[in-house]
């Protein structure tokens, strides 16, 4: 079976690479790293991905294995809990959610939920001043222990390496997109002025009225004159 490092490659390139799924393949991403974490720690049974902006709102980039979205959720719902204290302090564990009275409210909603033991660490700033908290949970007391942090802040590596992978991954495809708009207005330009006769700047001109009265993309209009050779 090939590694993890090795998956979360190929699965970063894969569908960024195709320029057509971003969203896909940020999902593909945390996937493959919650399953690690899930080996890393193997008392967990369940894994989940906070991301929290500057003004406090969050959202979970995803989850893994059982229990993991209503952990998330409810910390979400009542303000309070394991995540949101690990984007304070950057490290939480809890042996038993029963035995512990650091979030009245948010402590028995968990419990029931069917968690009692937690580890929670924060992650390096992961884009746009978010920070982020990679969680594991069990439902049995003392099955993630502090004897598991280790493991769970070498994912934390991964986690913060793959993100700016992909993040890279997406700024090329940007400035890939980019180049070839401009290619593409250039020759659309180079084709008005020689059917209307007009200097190149007028060229320009004639094609942001067009993108304008037609409520389109400048490109857009580009394309469709490349297609038909004439400006309508």
């Amino acid at each position: 079976m090939s590694s993890i490092p090795a998956r979360v490659d190929r699965v970063a390139e894969g569908p960024v690479a195709r320029r057509d799924a971003p969203e896909l393949s940020l999902r593909a991403c945390v996937d493959v790293v919650l399953e690690h974490a899930l080996q890393a720690v193997p008392g967990a049974d369940g894994a989940a991905i906070t991301a929290s902006a500057p003004h406090g709102r969050y959202r979970t980039l995803g989850e893994s294995g059982l229990y993991a979205v209503a952990f998330c959720e409810e910390q979400y719902r009542i303000g309070e809990g394991p995540v949101l204290s690990a984007l304070e302090r950057g490290t939480v564990v809890v042996p038993d959610l029963v035995d512990d009275g650091r979030w009245p409210a948010a402590g028995g909603a968990l419990v029931a939920a069917g968690v009692r033991s937690v580890l929670c660490v924060r992650l390096e700033t992961l884009e746009d001043g978010e920070l982020g908290v990679l969680s594991l949970v069990a439902a049995r007391p003392g099955a993630v222990t502090a004897a598991d942090v280790p493991g769970a802040r070498l994912t934390r590596l991964l986690v913060t390496t793959t993100l700016s992978a992909l993040r890279t991954h997406e700024q090329v495809a940007q400035l890939e997109q980019a180049v070839r708009s401009n290619r593409d207005i250039g020759v659309a330009m180079g084709i008005v002025m020689a059917h209307r006769r007009v200097r190149r700047d007028e060229a320009f001109e004639l094609l942001r009225a067009a993108s304008q009265r037609s409520h389109r993309k400048l490109v857009d209009v580009a394309d469709d004159v490349i297609r038909t050779g004439v400006l309508e």
